[in-house]
């Protein structure tokens, strides 16, 4: 299923009126009434609409204009009339009286959603488990059980229905059941297609948004809905910015005024309005000299020689293993040439007894409390302060394989609002797996020209 650019096209004043009216309309209008209520020049509007299909946004047929996918641009500009449908996971029954679908459904219909076409994603015993309690509307999508295990498989099994979904819905993900590898895959799939998310907490009967409308507007429609994000693309936009940011870098250290302007090839005079500019963005300091605010992401892009690593990981019960997930983790890393200079975990009260024996020396522990490993705010609001400490000091490697599902969801979470290279580990095979890695940093945050180099 291919991405879409919707970012590109919205940054464009025209073509953001015409999107905007093309959803509004229901993601179907005629041409001419699309013209008149846009108001772009009648001189520009077909060549607007010609880029817009050639990025495989819209479809034109006839007079007739439509939208190739009703999701996200009319769920973040309101259309009305589209029909939602809901893809979920749904987990083994263990005792409950409903399924994981309808505590979902019922919690998005306080929120005056209703969904028209309802998908789950789950194995033939669970569909067994749950089919005589079902709701009778629920469309299943059979998965075998050694495919719930990897990230890879589920995303690859699940995007195959998203074409049509996305094409005729405002699509809502759950990924609150199953296995983590289906968590994560649906997480993915969400942040790659642009698909609103939630995660259910079963036990309060509460939902949260992973992914929500706020947070869609602010990266498509460029409206600072939610706390912003620190926008190194922008940045690379301009030359001059990219050829300072590219030199702080590689240095890893501050750099005075004189020799960063010689280092990057422009007056000191330029550089001095350009460092303005990325210290209103927050991407430089000049309290020792000039320096990035943070080495992770572009010390790592630009493979600095001179800035240690940092491992952020989590650790959960013991549960019989002879070693550490972090140090499974650790000797994974070691075989990609990588070697950390410091440690942080984040666990438990509970868990930390369990591991003292074996655990690693050097480890920085963070403990949490049992209530805040089951809650994506509370874990996020407690790791961010340790998180941009490192991040300011060290290239940082996260891995969110570990401990609960909320706490996996905060660090995909975090390493993405700071873009933060992300790894899972599949224990049983001790096999690692790059959910954030350098080449997908690279091909969000640098121009065309600067990846070729």
């Amino acid at each position: 299923m291919q991405v879409i650019d919707y970012k590109s096209a919205l940054k464009q004043r025209n073509r953001r009126a015409i999107l905007e009216g093309l959803a509004k309309a229901g993601g179907e209008i005629q041409f001419t009434e699309l013209r008149e209520k846009t108001g772009v020049p009648n001189n520009t509007f077909e060549h607007h609409l010609t880029i817009l299909k050639l990025n495989k946004i819209i479809t034109c047929e006839g007079d007739t204009i439509r939208l190739e996918r009703k999701t996200p641009l009319c769920y973040i500009f309101d259309s009305p009339g589209i029909p939602y449908a809901y893809l979920g996971l749904l987990g083994e029954r263990k005792g409950r009286d409903e399924t994981e679908t309808e505590t979902a459904l019922k919690l998005l219909a306080r929120k005056n959603l209703k969904f028209e076409r309802v998908m789950v994603v789950t194995t033939k015993k669970c569909e067994n488990e749950w089919k005589e309690v079902a709701p009778d509307n629920v469309e299943w999508n059979l998965i075998k059980n050694e495919e719930i295990k990897r990230i890879e498989t589920v995303e690859s099994k699940v995007e195959a229905n998203l074409t049509d979904l996305v094409r005729n819905y405002i699509l809502i993900m759950d990924c609150t059941a199953l296995t983590k590898p289906a968590t994560i895959a649906y997480y993915k799939l969400a942040t790659k297609h642009k698909i609103p998310l939630v995660y259910v907490y079963e036990d309060k009967k509460e939902l949260t948004w992973v992914l929500s409308k706020e947070e869609l507007i602010e990266e498509l429609y460029q409206e600072e809905v939610t706390p912003r994000k620190i926008d190194y693309q922008t940045a690379f936009e301009n030359e001059k910015m990219k050829r300072a940011l590219k030199e702080l870098a590689i240095a890893g250290k501050p750099i005075g005024i004189r020799e960063l302007a010689r280092r990057a090839q422009m007056p000191p005079t330029t550089l001095l309005g350009i460092l303005k500019d990325l210290e209103g963005k927050e991407i430089t300091t000049r309290e020792y000299g000039v320096e990035l605010k943070y080495k992770t992401p572009l010390c790592y892009i630009f493979d600095s020689p001179n800035i240690p690593y940092a491992y952020l990981g989590l650790l959960g019960e013991r549960k019989g293993r002879s070693e550490t997930e972090t140090q499974t983790a650790l000797k994974l890393l070691a075989k990609k040439n990588l070697k950390f200079d410091r440690v942080t975990v984040f666990t438990t009260h509970k868990c930390i007894p369990e591991w003292e024996e074996v655990a690693l020396s050097n480890i920085n522990w963070h403990l949490l409390k049992d209530k805040e490993i089951t809650v994506v705010e509370t874990l996020e609001s407690k790791i961010e302060p340790d998180l941009t400490d490192l991040v300011r000091n060290y290239i940082l490697i996260m891995d969110c394989t570990s401990l609960t599902k909320p706490a996996t969801i905060a660090y995909y979470k975090l390493a993405i609002k700071y873009k933060i290279p992300l790894i899972y580990v599949y224990e049983d095979e001790k096999e690692l797996t790059w959910l954030i890695s350098k080449e997908d940093l690279q091909k969000e945050i640098l121009t065309p020209t600067e990846k070729e180099d």
